[in-house]
């Protein structure tokens, strides 16, 4: 209650801290001593808790395999998105192809292949299978957002969205490329008028040009 355990009166009468009760008759006696037996077999049932833990994590470690995912390389999520009404056996066990920029222990951020302009997610390196399938030879065609499958997958394993990652914020992508297509429509405008970019007046080579070709058909 309250983000607290209860306490209950066993816990107060078996705690160690509190001092034994004074036998003044039988019946206090006979209390004491269960008191005090109660409280020794708590003691080692705990430390028998305990060994037992270590002896199971330790048989566990044995099978633990070393992860063999590394910063650049192709990987797989894990899917557990279903639709209703379909059976699960019908559903394919991992989603898209992302790419692993970054390693911290057991946590892994990755970025979508399909869509490299969304955020980077972070997640558990258990939720990801490497991707052995071969490179395609065309270019991808990618996506400035996520497929909603790819976000039902990313949803359902919890994976941390970072917003600003150095490198891989791509606030303003669109109109830099704009800008840059506007720019290049210009000079080709003022390429076709004979003005360059930075010298306004018209190229005099092109009059020459033009006088020479009009004497040439009157010579013709």
């Amino acid at each position: 209650m309250y983000g607290r355990d209860p306490i209950f009166c066993v816990d107060l009468i078996l705690d160690p801290r509190i001092r034994e009760p004074i036998a003044l008759n039988d019946e206090q006696e006979i209390k004491q001593k269960l008191i005090v037996s109660l409280r020794c077999a708590w003691k080692y049932a705990a430390e028998a808790n305990s060994e037992a833990q270590l002896r199971v994590k330790a048989q566990y470690d044995k099978l633990l395999r070393n992860p063999t995912v590394t910063i650049g390389d192709r990987v797989l999520l894990r899917n557990y998105t279903g639709k209703v009404g379909s059976s699960k056996k019908f559903h394919l066990p991992w989603k898209g192809v992302f790419r692993v920029i970054e390693i911290n222990g057991v946590r892994v951020t990755i970025i979508s292949c399909s869509s490299p302009q969304s955020n980077p997610r972070i997640v558990h390196i258990n939720q990801l299978k490497k991707c052995i399938e071969p490179l395609p030879y065309e270019p991808v065609c990618t996506t400035p957002r996520l497929e909603n499958e790819e976000l039902e997958a990313l949803a359902e394993v919890n994976a941390e969205e970072i917003v600003d990652m150095p490198g891989f914020s791509h606030k303003n992508v669109v109109e830099p490329n704009v800008a840059v297509e506007q720019s290049s429509q210009a000079d080709e405008i003022l390429g076709r008028q004979g003005l360059g970019r930075y010298n306004l007046r018209r190229n005099p080579k092109q009059k020459i040009l033009t006088i020479a070709s009009a004497i040439a058909r009157k010579n013709i």
